[in-house]
């Protein structure tokens, strides 16, 4: 018998739902139209090509400023949004600036709100950033005493937890407060999708997220920082979704890679 599912979209740093939407539409428009998938906008927008905090301020949401410092009206799905932002303009890496700077409490509080009123939610998909805020995300779920923000009651709260998610391009965030939140290893099943010629967050930062999880089923593919759409990972995302929309106990395990030449006796070698 065939079940809904409703999976919990988390788009990547400077992306946006609309943006996430559009990089991921070839994938989706292959997967049975009984999954529903819901896109979030992270909580700060990018309105100039700067990390300065002072440009990341909400009452901005309509406009920006032009070439000649006109102010004018922007679609707000046009514009990048942020998961984080750092006010060290020194700085070379992203990662060290979404890791030690990172204020997740707003995007807890955003995450925890979407699935309040659109929940409950049967899996999650993140990208980038987004998918080290899932992993953050489904370690607050398995123990929300880790953060107040998670542990308050409420409507529709707590959820249960995800059947599964699909992280690709990940990395493993550099605040030990947060590190000390995967103490406990993450027990949902997770696909890890990583690019062996992904140069902005590589093999150092993603590799040490995979241990943040029990039993992760890692697959490489051979570019870089971006969800593969080739039709055999097209293929690959289908069936192993599909997995879980019967009342069948899911068997992703059985799902063949799309890389088999990027086995995980590669990746145990890495770890």
């Amino acid at each position: 018998m065939t079940r809904k599912l409703k999976i919990l979209m988390l788009c990547g740093q400077g992306q946006n739902a609309a943006v996430f939407r559009g990089k991921t539409e070839p994938i989706r428009r292959d997967i049975d139209k009984n999954v529903e998938f819901v896109f979030v906008d992270p909580p700060y927008l990018s309105i100039r090509p700067t990390l300065s905090s002072a440009d990341y301020s909400q009452p901005q949401l309509d406009s920006v400023l032009d070439d000649n410092g006109t102010t004018v009206q922007k679609r707000p799905e046009n514009i990048p949004r942020l998961w984080s932002f750092s006010g060290d303009l020194n700085a070379k890496d992203y990662r060290d600036i979404f890791g030690k700077d990172w204020d997740v409490v707003d995007c807890l509080k955003l995450v925890r709100r979407v699935m309040e009123e659109e929940g409950p939610f049967d899996a999650c998909v993140g990208f980038s950033t987004g998918s080290t805020l899932a992993a953050i995300v489904m370690a607050l779920l398995q123990n929300p005493k880790l953060h107040p923000v998670f542990d308050a009651p409420g409507p529709n709260w707590p959820p249960k937890q995800f059947e599964f998610a699909i992280l690709a391009a990940g990395f493993y965030p550099s605040d030990k407060k947060i590190q000390m939140w995967f103490d406990d290893k993450i027990r949902t099943p997770t696909l890890m999708v990583l690019g062996t010629g992904d140069t902005v967050v590589g093999d150092v930062h993603s590799i040490p997220l995979t241990r943040c999880f029990a039993n992760p089923r890692i697959e490489w593919h051979s570019g870089g920082h971006f969800i593969p759409t080739k039709p055999s990972w097209r293929a690959f995302f289908k069936a192993y979704v599909e997995q879980y929309l019967t009342d069948d106990t899911p068997r992703p395990e059985l799902v063949r890679s799309p890389s088999p030449t990027f086995g995980r006796v590669e990746v145990v070698a890495m770890l």
